[in-house]
């Protein structure tokens, strides 16, 4: 299209401003990704340095582009385009894909200290990780798997993401087990190994080839040549001064340290005095009522599907349910209880740790503080809760410490075991930061709300209402936005321009394409660049609203582009029932009752409030007089074939000219069809007395009368039920499930009348149906990474501890919502479904580790700290 409009012969002085050019946001976002999705791989690159070295994790590198270059490939066989979703699981897949090559890499390292030759330390160290790389990398595929099976348009939209994942993690492996041995086998070398002199002929085609490609260079872009001159002397700068020094500190004198500490944690956490009265019930009871009510939790949940109810209560609720909820309460108590335990038996230490958990917290809290929206009006109060919440830790620790100072507790109370007290302070933690949630929660929101690029002001005005009216309220509201541009210069600098369309469908998608609308209008405003805004975009269309909202006689809606697929309204009620009319006075009552309340800050957050009834549409109504038509022996079919006639026309013949044919329709003229009375006077032929060949026209107004009244522009049904639809929006800054729980309480009282129903659909439904079905993808994948995991061990001990570690990463997922204040979205449940695949890949590493050293005959002891 610019091709087309660059070479076109417009007037001069003719300027061309492009406001609905949408692929420049694309490019760019897909450019933003892609300098992502690049330092990604630079971020993993220089970690992997740090840790491995130089060599080793060149070596290691290697994987991450073969594996893209790989999945490319599928991709292109596939059809797949890189799109935005594709891109985003590119750089959640950028981490995963050196996973498999690190544990193989590793051990053909550890092979080779151990004094095998390359190509049999690539072979031996290759085939015994196999197994564990394998089923790591099908449990991470067995979270994703149940995800491809997502209905619907938000299914569609968001199912690029686990077969992006899918097909990126399998090349991985498949990298990992077949081309990094044979890589690593070539050119693995340990530091105490003399480096190996080339042959002269690999020197020379080397030379040959340096130089060929310099005279290639100088020919084609002589500039290219000192350019990579001087990224390679950078480069090897930044390599000799920086990397190396950095990547020898690290991993020798470092990280040796820091395994000598973690062993002797290992060893500390190991320790257990059983020689105390009564040790193994003192140890164990507290972590055996917690996992036996669970487990009695889930088989009275799964018993009671489909049971009859008896007082309130089925069979299995009262058999299971009741006794185990009463058993995992003395359970959750003991975790409590052997917290505070600790913390009192800590004393000083524990003293020593609440100030360095008090300054975490009110890092936490400075982030919170600085991530706060204080234009909403509970602001202040959800951050005073933030604060409570945060600093419960930090003063019970201090509160315990204080006790265990004072009484000098530092033998065991209870616990004599280590292994005791590591797990249920991790349990106690894992409850704590559930509690801190529940006071501060964070929110839901079906998809994240970002600055919009573009806000759309659409004008409705009542049906019948003609292009010059319109116009008018289109005028006042660009007289209002270039007052408002006029007086605040932060508008003004967010606003790059701004269009306006009268007479269409309403929106900027009707303006490119749609249907004429005499009644609609609208302004599209067009945001400068992100980085370029005054303020917040979302402050500007606040502003906007305030301003334009006051427009005589035209019904307001404002929108901006959407994050994710198309869904409904945040608030969405659909009022169903017998009767059309009551329908009618119910679903204008909510709209009054809502826009009230939105208008008084009863309902903060909800704007917008409007119904599709499109009632006031202008009609002429013909009431036929049946008695008196009957005298006449007419039937209501040919009085109003005649006033259809009359208005539409008849076709009487056809015209012929060429090829070409048309239709001859004959009816009033357009000033008759337009004036009442002609149509009143219209006449209807009769027979007089029964006798055919006695005919005389009758006036209409005879047998009929007519009325101007107003009608519905149009009407909805679902499943053959009348439906009004209420709706309204969210104002930015308030997630739509959050309003939406406000409209709800605030309708809470609302009565309507038998057989009439209030239906809450649109956003809520979508988001109800898409966490429904990640719920259940959620346990597919798990129940998927259990059986997976009972092949590759052949017994259940090993699965069920990977299961407790995935479970305990909810933690984690929690701390990082209230962390960043972030709402639990769409995005966080795939993320925790993510989680469920990733978490289990290093356990099965570790656990398979310390099995195989446990069948060489060492202990079980050895084995943990070795594997650790």
């Amino acid at each position: 299209l610019k091709e087309k409009i660059k070479t076109a012969n417009l007037p001069n002085g003719t300027f061309v401003v492009y406001t609905g050019d949408n692929s420049e946001f694309v490019r760019n976002l897909v450019e933003e990704l892609q300098n992502n999705l690049v330092a990604g791989i630079f971020f993993v690159v220089m970690a992997l340095v740090f840790f491995l070295g130089i060599r080793a994790s060149m070596l290691v590198a290697i994987s991450i582009p073969l594996s893209m270059l790989m999945s490319f490939a599928v991709f292109q066989v596939m059809g797949l385009t890189l799109n935005f979703i594709v891109l985003f699981s590119l750089i959640i897949a950028l981490g995963l894909l050196a996973d498999n090559a690190i544990v193989v890499v590793e051990n053909i390292y550890r092979f080779r200290e151990m004094g095998y030759e390359k190509f049999e330390a690539a072979r031996l160290a290759t085939r015994e990780v196999t197994g564990p790389v394998i089923y790591a990398t099908l449990t991470t595929l067995a979270a994703f798997f149940p995800m491809l099976f997502w209905p619907g348009v938000i299914g569609k939209f968001m199912s690029y993401l686990p077969l992006t994942l899918i097909i990126t993690l399998s090349t991985s492996l498949f990298v990992a087990l077949v081309m990094n041995p044979v890589i690593t086998a070539y050119l693995v070398r340990l530091d105490n190994e003399p480096k190996a002199i080339p042959p002269k002929w690999i020197n020379y085609v080397t030379y040959i080839a340096i130089a060929s490609l310099t005279i290639l260079m100088l020919i084609i872009n002589w500039v290219t040549v000192p350019v990579l001159i001087g990224l390679s002397l950078v480069l090897f700068a930044f390599t000799r001064y920086f990397l190396v020094p950095v990547s020898d500190f690290i991993i020798n004198k470092q990280f040796p340290r820091y395994l000598v500490k973690y062993k002797e944690w290992l060893e500390l956490m190991m320790q257990r005095d059983y020689q105390v009265r009564y040790a193994l019930l003192r140890n164990t009871f507290t972590l055996t009522s917690f996992t036996l009510g669970f487990i009695l939790l889930i088989v009275g949940s799964l018993l009671s599907i489909g049971e009859p109810a008896y007082g309130g209560f089925t069979l299995a609720q009262v058999v299971f349910m009741l006794p185990a909820g009463v058993i995992f309460t003395i359970g959750v108590l003991g975790i409590f209880f052997h917290t505070f335990e600790v913390m009192i038996r800590g004393g000083k230490a524990t003293i020593a740790l609440s100030w360095k958990t008090a300054i975490a917290m009110l890092v936490v809290f400075l982030i919170a503080w600085f991530r706060t929206d204080f234009e909403k009006p509970d602001a202040s109060v959800q951050l005073l809760r933030t604060a409570l919440s945060l600093s419960v830790a930090p003063i019970l620790m201090l509160i315990f410490g204080i006790i265990g100072l004072i009484f000098k507790s530092g033998r065991p109370l209870i616990l004599t075991d280590n292994r005791a007290i590591v797990l249920n302070l991790t349990f106690g933690l894992f409850f704590g930061i559930f509690m801190v949630y529940a006071i501060a929660p964070t929110g839901v929101a079906f998809f994240p709300s970002t600055d919009p690029r573009q806000v759309t002001v659409n004008l409705q005005g009542g049906i019948g209402t003609n292009v010059q009216t319109s116009n008018k309220m289109a005028q006042k509201a660009e007289t209002k936005i270039e007052r408002l541009i006029g007086n605040d210069p932060l508008v003004a600098e967010n606003i790059k321009n701004y269009q306006t369309g009268v007479g269409t469908a309403g929106g900027q998608e009707s303006f490119f394409g749609g249907g004429g609308s005499p009644q609609n209008s609208f302004v599209t405003i067009n945001m400068v660049d992100y980085g370029d805004r005054g303020e917040s975009s979302k402050n500007t269309l606040t502003k906007l609203r305030d301003v334009v909202r006051s427009i005589p006689g035209a019904l307001l809606k404002f929108t901006a582009p959407s994050n994710g697929p198309p869904t409904g309204a945040p608030v969405n009620i659909e009022v169903s029932g017998p009767d059309f009319n009551e329908i009618v006075r119910i679903s204008h009552d909510l709209k009054f009752k809502l826009s009230r309340a939105a208008e008084k800050k009863q309902i903060d957050g909800l704007v917008d409030v409007r119904d599709n009834l499109n009632s006031g549409r202008p009609e002429v109504r013909v009431k036929i007089d049946r008695e008196r038509a009957q005298q006449y022996k007419l039937s209501t079919g040919q009085i109003a074939s005649t006033i259809r006639s009359a208005i539409n026309g008849t076709e009487a013949s056809k015209f012929r000219d060429g090829e070409d044919e048309y239709d001859i329709t004959v009816r009033l003229r357009p000033e008759d069809r337009n004036a009442l009375e002609s149509i009143q006077n219209l006449t209807l032929p009769v027979n007089v007395g029964g006798n055919p060949n006695n005919r005389r026209q009758l006036p209409l107004s005879a047998v009929a009368t007519l009325e101007v009244g107003a009608g519905l522009g149009s009407i909805t049904r679902l499943d053959g039920r009348r439906v009004v639809t209420v709706s309204g929006d969210a104002a930015p800054g308030y997630s739509g499930p959050e309003v939406l729980g406000k409209v709800t309480a605030f309708l809470a009282d609302y009565k309507v009348k038998k057989g009439y129903v209030l239906n809450f659909t649109g956003e809520n439904k979508d988001q109800q149906e898409s966490f429904g079905f990640l719920s259940i993808a959620l346990f597919m994948g798990i129940a998927l990474i259990f059986l997976l995991l009972v092949m590759e061990f052949r017994n259940i001990r090993g699965p069920l501890v990977i299961m407790i570690g995935m479970g305990l990463s909810l933690i984690g997922v929690m701390l990082g919502l209230i962390l960043t204040r972030s709402p639990f979205g769409l995005m966080t449940f795939i993320a925790l479904i993510s989680l469920s695949g990733l978490v289990v890949n290093h356990t099965i590493v570790l656990i398979d580790f310390a099995l195989k050293r446990e069948e060489e005959g060492e202990t079980s002891l050895e084995a943990i700290i070795e594997a650790g």
